[in-house]
């Protein structure tokens, strides 16, 4: 977005003011690698956390379930459980609210620099 607006002067954003020229193409490189991994780092984090919330809860219900389904006593103390079960999914709740914020600050941010050069 910042290179189809601003043309070969987003390359400016990369650069400090008074660098000399031998190191102006290292830090171009150096820079436009950094913004590509901060790019896959934000989406590797949000996925990651996303995927680690499913995945314990998912385990956490299919050993809830054996247990329950294993007698009539345990079926019985197994809603004690559930309702515990219940306070997780309220906490991954909670979780994926701060992860869409900081996902949303995070993109703001970016492009920001990507329109505004400085």
């Amino acid at each position: 977005m910042g290179f189809s607006n601003h043309k070969l002067e987003y390359f400016s954003l990369f650069v400090l003011s008074g660098t000399s020229l031998a190191l102006v193409l290292v830090l171009v490189l150096i820079e436009g690698i950094s913004n590509i991994a901060r790019s896959i780092s934000l989406g590797l984090r949000l996925g990651a956390n996303i995927l680690s919330g499913h995945l314990l809860l998912t385990i956490l219900c299919g050993l809830l379930f054996d247990f329950m389904a294993s007698s009539i006593i345990l079926f019985i103390i197994g809603f004690i459980l559930l309702a515990i079960l219940l306070g997780i999914v309220a906490l991954e709740f909670a979780v994926a609210g701060i992860q869409a914020y900081v996902f949303c600050i995070l993109t703001c941010s970016y492009i920001k620099d990507a329109v505004y050069l400085h």
